[in-house]
């Protein structure tokens, strides 16, 4: 190892060996590039300075594998920044040091340390920067002190190795004397004196928050007694008591209690809203189970006076009847019901009401001038008109029992002159195109003879094809049954467990008619819809076979028609219509039986399909006077004041036909049940140019235009009578009047 004392005149024996891993301390002799071939072997060379690695930065080892031409000691940045690889034998020159000595060893040269000799003075807190001068710690600070450094004194020892350290470095170095002490704090950025005296405050502190109580338990402020005068506390003054802090105590007390009084406010405020919310949701529930009650029918007041199973193979004569009529009943119904057992007959304990074509039983119906008479015909024939054109003594006069009429008519009913309540309940020509529904057979005529209809047939009971005028015979038959005469009830329930048919253009219905027809002919008296389906399939436009509907009909005389305001809008019609449906959305009504229902009282008018959660139509009945769905069926039609007599063409005034009758008049009398299958029709139930129809309701040929699509329309019907019929599994009435 070389002596630290050897001197820079001195020739180099043999150059510093650069520093190598502890892992290649044991290798065999190696030869530097650039070398004269002098070899080094591990005798003769030293160990390295250090086996550990080191961060490579001037003055320590580079921690990178060992590579020729570069430093690998900690004292090559060391020896006035020649690196060890400058003492080669290719670059020896004996002007410059030598490294590996201790005694040449160089402190190091930082940015800061610029203008500094190696031996002149150190200092330690002061600095070239301006911002460091500019700042109060600079003129707190003691003045500069200065530090005497020896040469051999070097910056920092170097890092060696346990055994490359000599111990000379060791003892010779001095840790560097602690800088000044710094004032106590400082919390401005400004120059401040250094001597104590002038870091005295000129201003009193800020008052302080902790209070205490004296023994009389008035408020003294801890810090003030602190700093109290020295004269005060020598004589035993009174502690000295800040009026102001005093007042804001008050003033913090009075803030506190009113802080209090709104906090017990708010929490009792809180406290009332929930009560009152508590209140008012128990008062929500009481009165909805109330309305609900009230809305409900008294079962213990209800008897039960039609169980219809149809479990024998006839229909029970006691409780039904049929109805037979080629004649429309007043939709124009593309139909003639028939007493035939092929189209009203039980199976399997369920009545079917089952749809043929008229051409099984008569082939030629539609040859020009065949005549079909339709046998078991129940409805009224009218009388031939007479020979000559007279206003009054007419058949066909529509002004029999009209509510505002002012002339005379004739025929089964009597006069009906003057504003007062008709005296008669049967009317002829009832064909009006705005009607759904027409009075049925027996007692009054059904025929579609009125000139409002398309058709010219004169007689329900005969159908005619006449290619002059464009009539035929119907062309479907089909049947319809009802209790009328029979059994009725006035407020009750009805039940009707059925499936519908399907087929384009089956209408399946069951609806209810007046017995007495209390307040005149329909649709003065009303009508109530249980069930109305078309039979088209779902994706019909107008709702097809996948819903169901339930209508309440109820209107003015029919021989009234509303003032048109010729380039006004549309008057609203005379006969109103209150409907609802229900819809399934993965199936039809044809794929199973179903339970329809209608129940009410003077309170209100409900239908549902299998339960009562499935409503389709819910109806509150009002107080006579009310507005809109408040009031009375008459304030809830909002009828017009006048209307225009459709015979005579004057304007009358419209009186309420219901006035005599309690606010759910014209539904306050005994009702009927119906039960048929109708096919098409001219009363809008299928809306034109919807779903290919064939036919136009205005149309004065609509029946013959329906016959001729016989193909189309009768592909859709099913060969199979379980889903072509409308089927009947049970019929059930409650009345309560027992």
């Amino acid at each position: 190892m070389p002596d630290s004392s050897d001197s820079h005149d001195q020739a180099p024996s043999a150059p510093l060996a650069p520093p190598r891993p502890f892992f290649l301390a044991g290798s065999g002799p190696r030869s530097r590039p650039g070398s004269t071939g002098s070899a080094y072997s591990d005798s003769s060379s030293r160990p390295p300075p250090s086996a550990f690695p080191f961060q490579a930065y001037p003055g320590n080892p580079d921690p990178l594998p060992f590579t020729f031409g570069r430093r690998r000691a900690s004292l090559e940045s060391l020896a006035n920044g020649i690196p060890a690889y400058a003492y080669t034998n290719a670059y020896a020159d004996s002007s410059l040091p030598r490294a590996g000595s201790l005694s040449d060893l160089h402190r190091p040269q930082a940015p800061f340390m610029a203008n500094n000799s190696e031996t002149g003075p150190l200092t330690t807190s002061s600095s070239s920067s301006s911002l460091y001068r500019a700042s109060a710690a600079a003129q707190i600070a003691s003045p500069p002190t200065t530090i005497t450094r020896s040469p051999s004194q070097t910056f920092r020892a170097p890092f060696l190795s346990p055994a490359s350290r000599p111990a000379s470095s060791l003892s010779s170095w001095t840790p560097p004397p602690p800088p000044p002490a710094a004032p106590d704090a400082s919390t401005s950025a400004l120059p401040l004196a250094t001597s104590r005296s002038n870091l005295q405050l000129h201003r009193p502190p800020l008052p302080s928050t902790l209070l205490v109580r004296d023994g009389q338990g008035s408020a003294r402020n801890s810090n003030l007694n602190l700093h109290a005068n020295d004269e005060k506390a020598a004589a035993g003054a009174e502690t000295y008591k800040d009026k102001d802090l005093i007042e804001k105590e008050k003033e913090n007390e009075g803030r506190d209690g009113r802080r209090d009084a709104r906090d017990r406010a708010a929490w009792w405020l809180t406290l009332a809203c929930l009560l009152l919310g508590a209140a008012a949701s128990a008062l929500l529930c009481w009165t909805g189970i109330r309305d609900v009650k009230s809305r409900m029918l008294d079962e213990s007041g209800l008897c039960l006076v039609m169980d219809e199973n149809f479990e024998g193979g006839q229909l029970d004569d006691t409780r039904w009847g049929r109805e037979v009529e080629a004649g429309g009943f007043g939709n124009h119904e593309f139909q003639m019901t028939t007493t035939s057992d092929k189209n009203v007959y039980i199976r399997n304990g369920q009545l079917y009401i089952m749809p043929t074509l008229t051409k099984d039983e008569v082939p030629d119906f539609d040859a020009d001038g065949k005549t079909y008479d339709l046998q078991g015909c129940t409805a009224s024939v009218p009388a031939p008109p007479p020979s000559t054109n007279s206003t009054s003594g007419n058949g066909n006069s529509t002004s029999t029992g009209n509510v505002n009429g002012h002339g005379n008519g004739s025929g089964n009913g009597g006069n009906g002159n003057g504003n007062g309540r008709p005296t008669s309940t049967n009317s002829t020509g009832n064909g009006n195109a705005n009607a759904r529904r027409a009075p049925p057979a027996g007692g009054a005529s059904n025929n579609t003879s009125s000139s409002s209809g398309p058709s010219t047939n004169q007689n329900p009971c005969r159908a005619m094809t006449d290619y002059s005028r464009g009539t035929v015979v119907n062309p479907v038959m089909s049947g319809r049954i009802s209790t009328r005469g029979k059994v009725g009830i006035k407020y009750g329930r009805v039940e009707v467990r059925a499936k519908v048919s399907r087929g384009d253009w089956l209408w399946p219905a069951v609806w209810m008619l007046p017995e007495n027809n209390t307040y005149g002919a329909w649709p003065l008296s009303g009508e109530i819809d249980i069930l109305e389906s078309r039979g088209n399939s779902p994706t019909y436009p107008a709702q097809g076979v996948n819903y169901v509907r339930s209508t309440l009909t109820y209107g003015l005389d029919k021989t009234l028609v509303p003032i048109a305001v010729q380039g006004g809008a549309q008057p609203e019609p005379l006969t109103k219509q209150l409907y609802g449906w229900y819809a399934l959305k993965r199936t039809a009504f044809s794929s199973g039986f179903h339970t329809y229902a209608v129940e009410w009282d003077e309170r209100f008018i409900r239908f549902w399909v299998d339960s009562r959660v499935r409503s389709v139509l819910d109806i509150s009945v009002g107080r006579k006077g009310g507005k809109g769905s408040k009031g009375a069926f008459w304030d809830r039609g909002k009828f017009p004041p006048t209307a225009q007599n459709a015979s005579t063409g004057g304007v009358v005034v419209v009186q309420n036909p219901w006035e005599e009758g309690s606010a759910a008049a014209p539904f306050d009398q005994r009702f009927y049940l119906i039960i048929d299958l109708a096919v098409g029709g001219t009363s809008g139930w299928f809306p034109d140019e919807k779903g290919d129809k064939p036919w136009y309701d205005g149309s004065t040929t609509a029946m013959r235009d329906f016959a001729r699509a016989q193909d189309s329309w009768y592909a859709t019907w099913p060969e199979n009578p379980d889903d072509r019929a409308f089927r009947i599994d049970s019929v059930k009435m409650w009345s309560r009047e027992c």
